[in-house]
């Protein structure tokens, strides 16, 4: 609180605090006003989404495969922080790239991975963010613009990752 109070006397509002422990975090921050890419996709039930149905949230969108080893590195703490944020205006799209859905949909479930999962086979979505290596991670804000990126396993559920989403959920 008296941290909070002291950053806003000193012009540093919330999304601004954020952006700078994702930055101290390792990850690329994008050029504000960037407006995230929306697609349609298939989620796991079948039943298709679209990107901007998830405004007002802030989105881990993750690019992965089952054969990719730093994409299964990165994944228990990708469940770690859903399960961390989950409650708050926070979620995950992980977005399973140009492999058949059974090999997805058979390692989430063999891992007991519970963040939503969707399904790219043909590569439109991971098209639409230029996607040329996985894993391939991007956060986006609750009015739909990106803010931060990192290509290549990563580990999302430490402290300042944590504590910039929860702050970036909090903003209005």
């Amino acid at each position: 609180m008296i941290m909070t109070f002291a950053l806003n006397i000193f012009g540093v509002d919330k999304k601004t605090e954020a952006i700078n422990e994702l930055r101290s975090s390792g990850l690329q921050i994008i050029k504000s006003g960037t407006k995230a890419p929306d697609f349609n996709i298939s989620g796991f039930s079948g039943k298709n989404v679209k990107l901007s149905e998830y405004k007002g949230k802030v989105v881990l969108l993750n690019f992965w495969a089952s054969w990719c080893p730093p994409c299964k590195a990165e994944m228990p703490s990708i469940q770690k922080l859903y399960d961390t944020l989950k409650s708050s205006k926070f979620t995950v799209m992980a977005i399973d790239v140009g492999e058949p859905k059974e090999n997805g949909a058979n390692y989430i479930k063999n891992n007991k991975f519970t963040f939503p999962v969707f399904f790219d086979a043909k590569n439109d979505a991971s098209s639409e963010y230029s996607v040329s290596s996985i894993p391939a991670t991007y956060i986006i804000d609750k009015n739909g613009y990106l803010i931060a990126g990192m290509i290549g396993s990563f580990e999302w559920d430490n402290e300042k990752v944590v504590k910039a989403l929860d702050l970036l959920a909090s903003v209005d």
